[in-house]
C-alpha cells in the first residue's frame, strides 16, 4: 500500500484502465521518487494538473497516456519538465495538437513517440518535433492531417 512516504523501491506503476483515478490521485504519486515508468492508459480523468504534480519524479523515463481524453496540449507541454523521458505514448489522445507537441522538442533523450490516432496532428506538428534527433520509433498511424509536406520534416 502506498503511504505518504511512498514506496521507495517502486520503479514501475501500471494503472491501466483505472477509470476512477483523477488528478488528485496522480498527485499522491509524487512521493514515488524512484518511479521510472508510469502507465495511465485510459485514465480519462487525468489532465495537465495531475502530470504537473509529478514534477518531483526526476527519473521518469516512460509515460503511457494512451486514450486519456483529459490529456490536452497543456498536459503534453508539461511533459517537457521530465528531461529523462525516453518513451511517450499518446495514442488516442485526440485533444493533442501541434501546440502541445512543440513542448516535447526539448526532450533530447526521447527515442519512442506514439501519436497513433491523434487526429489533430498536422504537418506543423512534425515541424515542431523535427529536433528530436534521438527518435528511433515514431508512430503516426491514422494521423490523417499529415501530408507529403509534413513527411519532409521527418
Amino acid at each position: 500500500m502506498l503511504s505518504n512516504t511512498g514506496s521507495p523501491m517502486l520503479t514501475n506503476l501500471n494503472l491501466s484502465g483505472c477509470i476512477e483515478i483523477t488528478d488528485k490521485g496522480v498527485a499522491y504519486l509524487s512521493v514515488l521518487l524512484n518511479l521510472t515508468s508510469l502507465c495511465l492508459y485510459y485514465c480519462n480523468n487525468v489532465s495537465h494538473e495531475g502530470l504537473r504534480a509529478l514534477g518531483s519524479i526526476v527519473h521518469l523515463k516512460d509515460v503511457d497516456l494512451q486514450g486519456c481524453l483529459g490529456v490536452t496540449d497543456e498536459a503534453v507541454f508539461s511533459l517537457s519538465a521530465f528531461t529523462c523521458l525516453t518513451s511517450i505514448n499518446l495514442e488516442n489522445c485526440s485533444n493533442v495538437t501541434s501546440n502541445g507537441l512543440g513542448g516535447l522538442s526539448s526532450l533530447s533523450n526521447l527515442i519512442y513517440l506514439n501519436l497513433r490516432c491523434c487526429y489533430a496532428v498536422t504537418d506543423k506538428s512534425l515541424r515542431c518535433l523535427a529536433t528530436l534527433d534521438s527518435l528511433v520509433y515514431f508512430n503516426l498511424t491514422f494521423c490523417q492531417k499529415i501530408t507529403d509536406k509534413g513527411l519532409k520534416e521527418i
